[in-house]
């Protein structure tokens, strides 16, 4: 049966396509099933990433020693990785042995079971085995994160700015579009995080040095009110790591005109669109759940998150982390339905399916590897930059939880 490129839109280890994963990875398919899903594999880029995060728990679950695993882990759950439950006597790796097709339902429950497994197993050195597991299981988005990274950082100007207009947007966009490849940047963790410290320097200084008397962060106050909050939010993410007397002053001055935007009523910022929500209240709201972490005076009553949104990562996401920007942003795309779209999607919005859109939609090769084009509708506004900007901030917005 043909395994769906989609079918793991819920969750990378528990589509209903899973066992057929799980029996291959596992050397427990015939010839012939196998033949038939390796055909699949070379026309499918999201099912060899969904084969080689499934075959990456696996191998890290067999390398733990024989006698960390806990005593009442499943036998039928060890034997089904191809390891000897424990007081057998035989202390090494069973090779992979061909059992007969009832037994794939068992593979896919080890499959639900290996997570819980790594947990358990974890327990002796936590931060070092989930570190292993996380990068297992996420290596597709890491990489493509990595790619984004570093498309953004090669197309910045000499002057700190992205030119919209140099890769298809609008250039009176400029300042947000600054903004949001600024905010992408500071999400670099570890050696990354070094490797763009010049590229955020010279994109705070940009912001700094357009600002005007009165505060705003942009070219057209009548027609770019939500490059302000964009450029505002990325000064508030750059104070985060870089508190300098600078950087407080640029956001003081541009708070206010933030705060005259809504009037922070609930139904003067939420204007639904087919492209998923209001844009402008999103960043109204994120501006001051940034500035409150800050400690910025704002308005004592904020936009109010949409209910809906949040309802997409309610379980995945923990609380802390809703109020950061890639989250929300996540949540946006997991909204959104391309104004393109030639069917309606009666689908529930999913984090791991926008996920997975965002990832088959990266450029790999030539000039633009490592980049997106338009997802959402905007990116015809902002171009290729606000595109690779909010996919990165997107995917990190995945990997907070």
């Amino acid at each position: 049966m043909p395994v769906s490129a989609d079918s793991n839109a819920h969750g990378f280890l528990d589509g209903p396509d899973d066992a057929r994963i799980m029996a291959y990875v596992l050397h427990r398919d015939s010839p012939r099933e196998r033949a038939a899903f390796e055909k699949q594999l070379r026309d499918s880029d999201l099912l060899k990433a969904r084969v080689y995060e499934l075959t990456s728990l696996v191998q890290w679950l067999r390398s733990i020693p024989e006698e960390e695993p806990p005593a009442d882990l499943p036998a039928r759950t060890m034997q089904a990785v191809g390891r000897t439950p424990s007081g057998t006597g035989t202390d090494h790796l069973t090779p992979p042995v061909r059992v007969h097709r009832l037994l794939l339902p068992i593979a896919a429950a080890a499959a639900l079971l290996l997570v819980s497994a790594i947990v358990a197993v974890n327990l002796s050195e936590p931060d070092r085995r989930r570190r292993t597991a996380r990068s297992a299981e996420f290596l597709p988005i890491r990489d493509a994160l990595s790619q984004g990274l570093r498309w953004l950082a090669s197309a910045q100007q000499p002057s700190g700015m992205w030119d919209a207009g140099r890769w298809g947007g609008d250039r009176r966009h400029n300042a947000g579009l600054t903004g949001l490849a600024l905010m992408a940047l500071l999400t670099a963790e570890g050696h990354e995080a070094e490797d763009y410290s010049d590229h955020i320097r010279r994109a705070a200084g940009f912001l700094l040095s357009i600002q005007k008397e009165n505060g705003f962060l942009g070219t057209d106050q009548g027609s770019c009110a939500i490059d302000h909050c964009m450029a505002t939010c990325a000064l508030l993410e750059a104070y985060h790591r870089y508190p300098t007397r600078h950087l407080a002053a640029a956001i003081e001055q541009a708070l206010p005109w933030v705060s005259s935007l809504a009037g922070f009523s609930s139904s003067a910022y939420q204007v639904p669109d087919r492209r998923g929500g209001d844009p402008l209240g999103l960043w109204i709201q994120l501006v001051m759940r940034l500035a409150q972490r800050e400690g910025f005076a704002t308005p004592s009553e904020g936009p109010a998150p949409s209910s809906r949104g949040e309802q997409v990562l309610r379980r995945r996401v923990r609380p802390s982390a809703r109020g950061r920007p890639s989250v929300q942003i996540l949540i946006r795309l997991a909204e959104a339905r391309h104004p393109d779209a030639s069917a309606p999607d009666s689908s529930p919005p999913c984090a791991t399916r926008a996920v997975i859109r965002i990832l088959q939609r990266q450029d790999r090769s030539g000039t633009l590897a490592g980049s997106w084009d338009d997802l959402d509708g905007y990116g015809r506004i902002g171009g290729r930059v606000y595109s690779t900007a909010l996919a990165v901030l997107a995917l990190q917005g995945y990997l907070a939880g």
